[in-house]
């Protein structure tokens, strides 16, 4: 724009850079109140409990197998026998919610579908907790 008109200090007032009518939300703060947003305080889960090392036991190993075999056969009814051969079972239950519960129901730390939920942060354990439960307590 200086090199348009050399004979003006700014240079051509048509192509020189405009000043914005509008500096910033600090210079000018009510021309943004229209897109404030508010501040959402996240809501905290409740932590999951602390589980140690442990050696499984029979108890465990069965409760683990009741639970490979409800998640197949869950699977498969949901989905059909060629999803469960296809995909396996980790879409109605994944193997470390599996093993969570397995590990959590050893030191007895599943009581209800609240419980469930807090320790395996499994997102059907609303649809499925009872019988999970059930499974739980047949052991």
């Amino acid at each position: 724009h200086l090199e348009c008109d050399p004979e003006l200090l700014d240079g051509c007032s048509r192509c020189s850079p405009k000043l914005p009518r509008l500096c910033c939300d600090l210079h000018s703060p009510e021309a943004f109140r229209h897109i404030e947003t508010p501040v959402m305080k996240v809501v905290r889960q409740p932590p999951r409990s602390s589980i140690g090392k442990y050696m499984a036991n029979d108890v465990d190993n069965t409760l683990r197998l009741h639970l490979e075999t409800w998640r197949a056969d869950e699977m498969k009814r949901q989905y059909g026998l060629a999803w469960l051969r296809c995909m396996g079972p980790g879409l109605v239950m994944g193997t470390t919610v599996r093993d969570r519960i397995v590990d959590c129901a050893h030191f007895n730390k599943i009581r209800s579908v609240v419980d469930l939920k807090r320790e395996t942060k499994w997102d059907l354990a609303g649809t499925y907790g009872e019988v999970i439960l059930d499974i739980i307590h047949s052991h």
